[in-house]
């Protein structure tokens, strides 16, 4: 008689699962599913140099109430610790697909370059040199809507930078690398809202 009134109201089942499990399904990263952002999808896993990565969280730049830009973050496993993803030695990439024709190579270097002085409070003096690699790396492309840039770290290949899947140029300095991923996860990120995602918190 208890099978037969289990069967008959689902709904029980589905109430002592969530009373039992629900609490800690819900606190977990959900690292083991694809996330779609203004029509954009980005894979759950992600293969780079040989090296297999998985989604830790996704979401959408806005300024003036304007999309910019969506970013996913890859990483060998999930996490929401700012220190071990920026200052560790685990690899990760940053993944930005453009989806506003306001947006350039140029006014991505200055962002970058913004982001920048506000990771370091404007102490950019040690790192000087590749900032402004990067920044004229960027200005020298003529990005816009519907195109791509990412960024590969490693300990192996260093912290390489694509722009429409082509390799543009490596930086090797540790410094520089863990700065430059606190332009978005920093204590001063480019987008408060997108550092939440891209965390999955």
């Amino acid at each position: 008689m208890l099978y037969i009134s289990v069967v008959k109201c689902p709904y029980i089942i589905s109430s002592l699962l969530f009373f039992f499990f629900g609490g800690f399904i819900s606190n977990q990263p959900n690292c083991f599913a694809q996330k779609t952002v203004e029509g954009i999808t980005f894979s759950k896993t992600k293969t780079v140099e040989g090296e297999t990565l998985m989604l830790n969280g996704a979401g959408l730049r806005e300024k003036f109430f304007l999309d910019l830009y969506v970013a996913g973050l890859y990483l060998p496993k999930t996490t929401s610790n700012v220190a071990a993803i920026c200052d560790g030695e685990q690899s990760y990439f940053l993944d930005i697909r453009i989806v506003s024709s306001l947006i350039n190579g140029e006014k991505i270097a200055d962002a970058i370059k913004e982001g920048f002085q506000k990771a370091t409070n404007n102490n950019t003096s040690s790192i000087q040199k590749d900032i402004n690699s990067i920044v004229s790396l960027f200005k020298e492309n003529s990005l816009t809507k519907g195109e791509t840039c990412a960024f590969f770290y490693s300990q192996k290949t260093g912290l390489q930078v694509y722009i429409n899947n082509a390799l543009q140029k490596t930086f090797t300095d540790h410094k520089f690398k863990s700065t430059f991923l606190k332009i978005w996860l920093g204590e001063n990120p480019a987008d408060k809202t997108l550092k939440q995602q891209l965390l999955n918190l």
